[in-house]
């Protein structure tokens, strides 16, 4: 509803205040010339009368200043100033000095002080200086002044009540009965017609009100026309809306499973890598650990029995520690200047076959020699000895690379199969980020390995979802950033919680997304990528799978620095224990 006492008030008031302000302007701009023609007149009429003052002055006194009659010339000097009219007066004696110098009142600024010679016959007898008060003008203007303050009030008091009393009165009505025609109106009143007024300009107002009110009466009739309808047309483009949906649905499931076959498209050549370099591994580790059978351990037996004791512990002291040394796959063969050490030291200790002893050592594993080992080094047999040693601890490294090669084979085996066998409530599980990260990591390491340096900083980072989609998101951004940096730099992977939420990052060192391509990215069928590379399908297809799990993916760039951000929502039972 509309408030009438403001409307009003407004209006009124505005007009108050513009009579009262122009009315007051014309008063005093009135008051004001007027009491300054006045003032003017007086201050000239004062200024001549100065003058003669000062002319007859000069004539008084010239007969005392003759006569040297000081007496009689402070009696004129005393008598002009009781006149009220001069506020100081001085006056000296070219012969006697000063006789007079006195001032009873404030000087006027705008009546200037007047210093006049006086002669008798061309003889200068002395000066007289006067000053001038303007006592006679305040007099006059103050009066003045206070009639212009008595007339503004009064026509601001006048103008008041003529506003309170007369046209407030006067405007109220027709105001009133518009400002209730459009509240009638506004509360749907359609029917409601403003009677006119006495005042033609108001009576426009009111006929363009009652036209609009028509107007609206007949367009609300066309709606209830077309709302009848409508119910209707409604129904049936909400069946319609509901199949494109289902179909919608249908088709992004399809294009998200498309994908998923073309970044199993792009992984297959590295993934087949992946397994080939640990089979390959496994099977000429197998070859070497067969030969050793095959040629040595039937004849391992008799070989034991030939020995001395002492060389039974020399070979049994050769086996443990190599097989200790062999858990180590780093370890290699040392260098030339290590072994002519070793050979050196061997010599000091007079132990035979130097040379081949050095080699044998370094191929078991020992890099440091202990007396009690060189003790049992000094059998002629010793190099033989250390070459049965050194083929079981061979055989044994052997069983250690077919263990981690297995382990790695099965590894990419399990993350290969945790990325192709969707489960059917895949949609709604808990999933562990970091995990679900490396496994992405694991299928795409053939392809990252050779440049690409992976730095991950995890943190607690569980939420509800489906895994399997957001392996896809992780796998897109991940490629993206490695074809960004042409396989060479290196990717941050954060993840973490805050709040109620929790965050995954990526960040890659590479040229950065263009400043103008930045908005554009999530938008489908655009892709920065050559003709013929990239659909412009992937980062939309992202953003929609974040968005299905309640999340966000926003990105920021630079030269240098590329991040990606996901926020999703955490687990409701770690939100309840942070």
């Amino acid at each position: 509803m509309i408030n009438t006492k403001i409307a009003m008030r407004r209006l009124t008031d505005e007009i108050q205040y513009l009579t009262l302000l122009i009315s007051s302007l014309i008063i005093i701009v009135v008051l004001v010339s007027l009491i300054g023609l006045i003032t003017l007149n007086m201050l000239k009429s004062h200024q001549e009368q100065s003058l003669v003052t000062a002319d007859e002055t000069a004539a008084i006194l010239r007969e005392p200043l003759y006569n040297l009659d000081e007496v009689q010339a402070v009696r004129i000097g005393e008598a002009l100033l009781s006149s009220g009219r001069i506020s100081g007066i001085t006056i000296s004696s070219t012969a006697t000095g000063l006789i007079l110098s006195t001032k009873i009142a404030e000087s006027s600024p705008l009546i200037p002080s007047i210093q006049k010679q006086i002669y008798y016959n061309d003889l200068e007898l002395g000066i007289i200086t006067l000053e001038f008060s303007d006592k006679d003008i305040r007099t006059t203007v103050m009066p003045l002044l206070l009639f212009a303050v008595i007339v503004i009030l009064a026509v601001i008091i006048a103008n008041t009540l003529a506003h309170r009393w007369l046209l407030t009165r006067r405007i109220a009505a027709p105001l009133k009965a518009i400002l209730n025609g459009l509240n009638d109106i506004a509360a749907g009143n359609y029917e409601c017609v403003i009677p006119e007024t006495p005042y033609k300009d108001v009576n426009l107002l009111v006929s363009v009100i009652n036209d609009m009110g028509a107007k609206i009466r007949a367009k609300n009739l066309e709606l209830v026309e077309v709302n009848n309808s409508l119910e209707l047309r409604v129904q049936e483009r909400t069946v319609e809306l509901q199949n494109s949906i289902q179909e919608f649905h249908l088709a992004q499931d399809k294009l998200i499973e498309s994908g998923k076959l073309s970044a199993l498209g792009h992984l297959s050549a590295g993934i087949a890598h992946e397994l080939n370099t640990p089979l390959g591994a496994i099977l000429s580790s197998n070859n070497l650990i067969m030969n050793y059978f095959d040629r040595l351990e039937l004849k391992l037996a008799e070989f034991l029995i030939e020995l001395e004791p002492h060389e039974r512990e020399l070979y049994q002291q050769m086996l443990e520690q190599g097989f200790k040394a062999s858990h180590n796959l780093e370890i290699v063969r040392q260098d030339r200047q290590k072994l002519r050490q070793m050979e050196a030291d061997l010599e000091w200790n007079e132990i035979p076959n130097q040379k081949r002893v050095a080699e044998l050592l370094s191929d078991i594993g020992i890099n440091q020699l202990v007396p009690d080992t060189l003790f049992l080094l000094k059998t002629e047999r010793n190099a033989a000895i250390l070459e049965r040693a050194s083929e079981a601890v061979q055989s044994r490294k052997m069983s250690e690379i077919i263990n981690v090669a297995g382990q790695k084979a099965s590894t990419v085996v399990s993350a290969l199969r945790s990325y192709l066998s969707s489960e059917q409530n895949d949609e709604n599980t808990e999933i562990d980020l970091n995990d679900n990260i490396d496994r992405i990591l694991t299928l795409m390491n053939n392809m990252l390995k050779y440049g690409i340096k992976i730095e991950r900083k995890y943190g607690l980072a569980r939420t509800m979802g489906s895994a399997d989609k957001l392996g896809q998101v992780w796998m897109n951004i991940i490629r993206n950033a490695a074809e960004a940096m042409n396989f060479r730099g290196e990717l941050t992977i954060t993840t973490g919680k805050k709040g109620d939420a929790v965050f995954v990052t990526f960040e890659d060192d590479g040229p950065g997304i263009p400043e103008e391509h930045i908005d554009k990215i999530f938008t489908p069928f655009f892709s920065t990528k050559k003709q013929g590379e990239g659909m412009g399908l992937g980062l939309d297809i992202c953003k929609r799978i974040i968005e299905n799990h309640g999340g966000t993916i926003e990105v920021q760039s630079r030269p240098g620095s590329t991040i990606f951000t996901i926020t999703l929502h955490t687990l409701q039972e770690e939100t309840a224990n942070g």
